[in-house]
């Protein structure tokens, strides 16, 4: 009930305090005017035609207007496309590697290589105010470590936008089937990212790491699958604020024994503020709820974090954030119920 409670106060707070909050800075005046905060979700073609930024020098990209509260990660933008289209294309790929997957084995079979050969498809469709992308990519390896040995994998990714005068839609797909952890998967070879990889490729940027499942690269090599289902609604509130509500489900399955499999719900509710056409300030609050099938252990997080963000169209896309984190465990670890502590997020393109 506690938990319920907190998670009930931490989104009246954010609301109150951009409603509040928004009249107020309504009031500046003499300033140059920026940009919306979330004008298009996607660093995709510009819906309106409207919207050109004339003053970073690059007038074929597209800048990145996604909210710096959201789910997905914050890009550079994309280069001006004004048309739909789809793409086919096949790739190949070859990794080598001095040392087996299979740190537990006392012999090493020296140098081994792993062939990846797949085919790929990317489609952008665009409509007067939607767009909808989508990537794919998956086919088979061959490997000459007998730990990795042969297999297949598959990777989608999918979003749909729809953008209206004040209030924006995103809904994003994420599915991966692969033999090890998606962290450093086929190495170098760019397989790791579904579609095309050319320059017709259809930027989709992907959910940020803490909204999806985590899988590091010490994970242990086998089959498993993962998806992340997300929706998120963004509403301008004044002509330099918005806020945005955000829904994600994910999940891990292992296909051997002896791994755990993880599922996971998130609420992610904050408030964009622009300073200036490429400084944003933005407030979060976001809990988590973690559940692990045939394991009575299950977590719930919640974190509040102020954020700031930089983002200059064609060299720079920077977030920062930071503040309190409070978990609370259903089964007791190590006698400890509940956990206050710090968090942070950065990342820099």
């Amino acid at each position: 009930m506690n938990a319920r409670k907190q998670f009930a106060w931490g989104v009246i707070a954010i609301i109150v305090y951009g409603f509040y909050a928004a009249p107020l800075w309504a009031q500046e005046e003499g300033e140059e005017k920026p940009k919306p905060a979330a004008r298009v979700l996607l660093p995709l073609p510009d819906l309106n035609g409207n919207q050109q930024d004339d003053d970073q020098g690059n007038q074929s990209m597209q800048p990145d207007r996604g909210p710096v509260t959201g789910v997905q990660s914050a890009t550079l933008g994309t280069s001006e496309l004004r048309h739909s289209y789809w793409v086919p294309g096949i790739q190949y790929g070859n990794a080598a590697q001095s040392n087996t997957f299979n740190t537990g084995s006392t012999k090493n079979p020296g140098w081994t290589t792993t062939n990846y050969a797949s085919g790929n498809f990317s489609l952008l469709e665009a409509w007067n105010h939607a767009l909808f992308g989508t990537n794919y990519s998956g086919g088979g390896f061959f490997s000459s470590d007998p730990t990795q040995g042969n297999g297949q994998y598959h990777q989608l990714s999918s979003a749909f936008e729809l953008d209206q005068k004040r209030w924006q839609l995103l809904v994003m797909e994420q599915f991966s089937y692969l033999q090890q952890s998606s962290f450093g998967f086929a190495g170098a070879t760019g397989l790791s990212v579904p579609g095309d990889s050319g320059a017709l490729s259809v930027a989709l940027p992907g959910l940020q790491e803490v909204f999806a499942p985590g899988q590091a690269i010490y994970t242990v090599i086998g089959p498993r699958y993962s998806n992340d289902s997300a929706a998120q609604i963004t509403y301008s509130v004044s002509r330099r604020g918005s806020l945005t509500v955000a829904a994600v489900y994910g999940f891990l399955r292992f296909s051997d024994p002896g791994n755990t499999n993880n599922d996971m719900d998130i609420l992610n509710v904050g408030y964009n503020y622009a300073i200036t056409r490429t400084d944003y300030l933005g407030a979060i609050y976001r809990f988590t709820a973690f559940h692990f099938p045939g394991n009575p252990e299950a977590l719930g997080d919640q974190a509040a974090q102020f954020m700031y963000g930089r983002r200059i169209t064609g060299r720079m896309a920077l977030n920062l954030a930071g503040g309190p984190e409070i978990t609370n465990f259903r089964v007791p670890m190590n006698g400890i119920k509940r956990t206050i502590s710090g968090s942070g997020i950065a990342s820099l393109s």
